[in-house]
C-alpha cells in the first residue's frame, strides 16, 4: 500500500507506485489521476493537514478528533535566548515589526525574491516606522544580507542564531509574519 499524499505532483507518487508495482494506491481523486488510485479519497477544501487525516480516516475506518495545530513545547532557555535576539534588534523604535521567511525548502511553487523585495519596499513606504527581519538558517545569511541591502533601511537580518524552538519563541514577538511555505 502507498498513500499518495504530495500535494503538488501526486502524479509522480502514484507513477512510481505503478513502477514498483505497488497494487493498492491512496490519493486524492478531485486532483485528477483517478485512474491510477485504487483506493480513491475525497476531502472538502480544508488545509492540508486536514486532507491528510481526511486520508488515514478514510483508510482506518477510525475518526481522529486530535488539534491538527503543531505543539512546540519552549523552554525558559530557548523563550531567553529569543528575548536576547529581540533586545538586540535595531530600530528599537519600531512601531510595528515584520518577520520574513523568503526561503523555502521546496523546488517549486517558491515566490521570487524580487516579489518580497517589491512587497516590502512598499511596505516600508506606507509604514516609515516599520522594521523588516528577514530571517533563516545561517546559510542563508550572506544571500539574506543582500536582499536586505535591496529593501533599503530599517531591515535586519537573523539568520542561525536561534534554534527551530526560539525561533517559534520570537515570532509571537513580532506582530506581522511574512512567508512562502507554512511549513
Amino acid at each position: 500500500v502507498i498513500l499518495c499524499t504530495d500535494n503538488i505532483e501526486h502524479h509522480r507518487c502514484l507513477r512510481l507506485a505503478i513502477q514498483l508495482g505497488i497494487p493498492n494506491r491512496v490519493a486524492f481523486v478531485q486532483k485528477g489521476f483517478s485512474g491510477l488510485t485504487t483506493y480513491p479519497v475525497r476531502t472538502q477544501r480544508a488545509s492540508w493537514p486536514a486532507q491528510i487525516r481526511a486520508m488515514f480516516e478514510e483508510v482506518t475506518g477510525s475518526p481522529d478528533a486530535s488539534e491538527l495545530r503543531p505543539r512546540m513545547y519552549i523552554n525558559a532557555e530557548e523563550r531567553e535566548a529569543a528575548l536576547r535576539e529581540w533586545n538586540g534588534l535595531p530600530f528599537g523604535d519600531a512601531n510595528l515589526t515584520i518577520a520574513v521567511s523568503m526561503t523555502s525548502r521546496q523546488r517549486i511553487g517558491v515566490f521570487p525574491t524580487a516579489l518580497f523585495v517589491s512587497i516590502l519596499r512598499l511596505v516600508l513606504q506606507l509604514c516609515p516606522g516599520a522594521r523588516v527581519v528577514l530571517t533563516g538558517t545561517q546559510a542563508e545569511s550572506v544571500a539574506l544580507r543582500g536582499v536586505a541591502r535591496e529593501i533599503g533601511s530599517r531591515v535586519v537580518v537573523l539568520a542561525g542564531t536561534l534554534s527551530l524552538r526560539g525561533f517559534a519563541a520570537f515570532l509571537p514577538l513580532c506582530d506581522v509574519f511574512l512567508g512562502a511555505d507554512s511549513g
